[in-house]
């Protein structure tokens, strides 16, 4: 009973595994860049000033190689939208120091 108690208390402690952040923000300033095939990193990446974030200065987001075309095109076409009109554009995305930092999560955008 001791041990399965020890592994239920273990099981809840936070990790370090993974860390998030959110950013919010009007993306008037920000550059959005597409790599095509034969460049590296592929796809839609985002470069924004005005916000540090953890990745070591890098104000650079950008998505895993798996997301779908589909899904990147939603985000070219929220951050145009939201540069046009004012509105709010929020990224979470991974924070943990590393090659991983910057990897958008998930998107969307605020009236």
């Amino acid at each position: 009973m001791r041990k399965l108690l020890m592994l239920l208390v273990v099981s809840l402690l936070p990790t370090a595994a993974s860390a998030s952040a959110l950013l919010e923000a009007v993306p008037t300033s920000w550059q959005l860049q597409n790599y095509v095939s034969g460049q590296s990193p592929l796809g839609v990446h985002a470069w924004f000033t005005g916000t540090q974030n953890t990745c070591g200065g890098n104000q650079h987001l950008f998505f895993p190689a798996n997301t779908s075309e589909a899904m990147q095109d939603r985000f070219w076409s929220i951050v145009m939208t939201a540069k046009l009109t004012g509105r709010t554009v929020f990224v979470t995305y991974d924070n943990t120091p590393g090659s991983t930092c910057g990897t958008i999560m998930d998107f969307g955008s605020r009236s």
